[in-house]
């Protein structure tokens, strides 16, 4: 995790002047500019879908970055808590998208859920990880699972992951010889963060993880539109 800190406190560090420059400073870019709205929509209603949210439901937004995402559940769900351990992402959350139902904290997200979300929120049942699973370990996605577990004490949510780099699908992303021969490199020299892009996760990964614990699970690649080198996992409890 310290090793992740210390790449977020530096990537693209630089004070957000507008609604365009959160899109590029977390990386939702195509050709480095950001991302189409009508994509982004897609995307925020996918999210909406999967995690079936509602208007009494309570949101954890870990790893929730500058706030893109968390603002646009916050319209639909009755409460919405971020969560990212970059200070300078909680601020531009802060600064650009703030609504009267949202609370964004700079802590680390594998702390207790009772930590993250503060004695009188209450806890949530429903949770995302937005394009921020590469940058844990299957050791760090159990004990955020299991806090989850513990927290909610039989009860039910549902937890969606979404962006994970798939090892399945890497040779779409390194496409050309130069993306080979860089993505060997960092191999070679034992450089996980692949250049920001983090680790690639297989399906058998999470699935493994989820089963051991009794609960139901669901991953399946992104449409093309969105992505064709990333998947999405739903982890939930009935």
């Amino acid at each position: 995790m310290s090793k992740w800190q210390k790449f977020w406190d530096s990537y693209r560090n630089d004070h957000a002047l507008s609604e365009a420059d959160l899109f590029i400073q977390v990386g939702k870019t195509v050709a480095r500019q950001p991302i189409s709205r009508v994509m982004f929509q897609h995307m925020v209603q996918r999210i909406v879908d999967s995690l079936q949210l509602g208007q009494n439901d309570h949101v954890l937004d870990l790893c929730c970055g500058n706030g893109l995402i968390s603002f646009e559940l916050a319209a639909v769900a009755k409460q919405v808590t971020g969560v990212d351990f970059a200070r300078h992402l909680i601020s531009g959350a802060q600064a650009f998208k703030s609504r009267s139902n949202i609370s964004y904290r700079v802590a680390d997200v594998t702390l207790p859920l009772s930590e993250l979300v503060g004695e009188t929120d209450g806890l949530p049942d429903k949770l995302l990880m937005n394009d921020a699973l590469a940058y844990f370990e299957p050791g760090t996605l159990a004990v955020i699972v299991d806090n989850v577990c513990d927290a909610l004490d039989g009860r039910a949510f549902r937890f969606l992951l979404t962006g994970i780099p798939s090892s399945a699908l890497k040779w779409n992303f390194y496409d050309t010889p130069e993306r080979k021969r860089r993505y060997q490199e960092n191999l070679q020299a034992g450089d996980s963060t692949n250049d920001g892009l983090g680790r690639w996760w297989t399906t058998d990964e999470i699935e493994a993880l989820a089963i051991s614990r009794g609960l139901s699970v669901r991953v399946e690649d992104q449409p093309e539109g969105i992505s064709n080198y990333r998947m999405d996992a739903l982890i939930w409890r009935d």
